[in-house]
């Protein structure tokens, strides 16, 4: 931690607009981005995607495909994930 914080200390001070590409070419460069269209099925993008996203990713898509659901569909959709993996 000590020397994270040096090395962080030595560097010269950059702009916000700076963190921010150096953020976008480094970390947000190897995240698997948006899922595209299905080529065979959209079972298969999605594991595909899910299998090459990040952590991050993971979340913000499954929380925001959960909050736009009709309840319904929620529910159903959150009894199946309860009894397929809550073993």
């Amino acid at each position: 931690m000590l020397l994270t914080a040096t090395f962080l200390a030595a560097l010269e001070p950059v702009e916000a607009g700076e963190v921010a590409q150096i953020y976008d070419e480094t970390i947000a460069g190897r995240r698997a981005g948006p899922p595209i269209a299905p080529f065979f099925s959209h079972m298969d993008e999605a594991t595909f995607w899910a299998m090459h996203a990040d952590v991050i990713e993971l979340r913000a898509y499954a929380v925001a495909i959960i909050k736009f659901m009709k309840p319904d569909a929620r529910a159903n959709f959150l009894a199946f994930v309860k009894a397929e993996y809550d073993q």
